[in-house]
């Protein structure tokens, strides 16, 4: 009885992976197409991909499945050149007011997704079922208010001496704090959940490095 309870568990916990199954092609010649996708040898992926050369397009594949499940894909890399998901040769609208990039679709097709990251090739993909993978984000953004309401408290603690001591490495330091509390607010994605595009991204990212810079130098 225990036997037959443990190949079933195995059996389920089999199934339950296999639907989360992500394929990989790694496209160095930038010739690759939707059209000749399917010639291509697709290699099972992990979910950290991390590669030196700088000129890869990554090719992903999400098979079919008799799920009526809906999918999120989310991809963890902030600046790229080309990013497009396809359904039946028919593109996919990316979801808005995400902190990765995210793309919802059903199971009964296959799915691609094309990507070519800007700078270095080190991102994450994730493969999730709707209703978890968006508890997973609610849950992550739980933890990151709960680190941002924590650094709010230390800059106002530290407001709160510069006034009473009329110390201005008070007001350096929370400056200091600030920025750095609002660096990670932008890496960790904050800017694209509100909303804003790659180009304030950058521009805010460069402000930051430079308050950085200076308030360390103050105190």
């Amino acid at each position: 009885m225990k036997s037959n309870f443990l190949i079933y568990f195995l059996f389920l916990s089999f199934i339950c992976y296999s639907q989360n199954d992500i394929y990989i092609l790694k496209d160095s010649t930038n010739t690759v197409s939707l059209e000749n996708l399917e010639a291509q040898k697709l290699k099972l992926s992990t979910n950290k991909i991390s590669d030196e050369s700088k000129e890869y397009t990554y090719w992903f594949k999400i098979p079919a499945s008799k799920t009526k499940t809906n999918y999120i894909f989310r991809l963890r890399k902030k600046k790229y050149d080309v990013l497009n998901a396809y359904q039946d040769s028919k593109k996919i609208e990316k979801m808005s007011n995400q902190r990765q990039h995210s793309f919802v679709f059903s199971r009964e097709l296959p799915v691609y997704i094309q990507f070519k990251p800007k700078y270095q090739n080190n991102f994450r993909v994730e493969l999730l079922p709707l209703e978890e993978s968006v508890f997973k984000e609610k849950k992550q953004l739980i933890i990151n208010s709960m680190y941002y309401g924590f650094a709010f408290v230390i800059i106002i603690y530290n407001l709160i001496y510069f006034y009473l001591l009329k110390d201005d490495s008070f007001l350096y330091y929370s400056s200091f704090l600030f920025f750095i509390a609002f660096s990670f607010f932008i890496l960790d994605g904050m800017l694209y959940f509100y909303g804003f595009n790659n180009k304030v991204d950058i521009l805010l990212t460069l402000l930051c490095y430079i308050a950085i810079a200076f308030f360390s130098s103050t105190f």
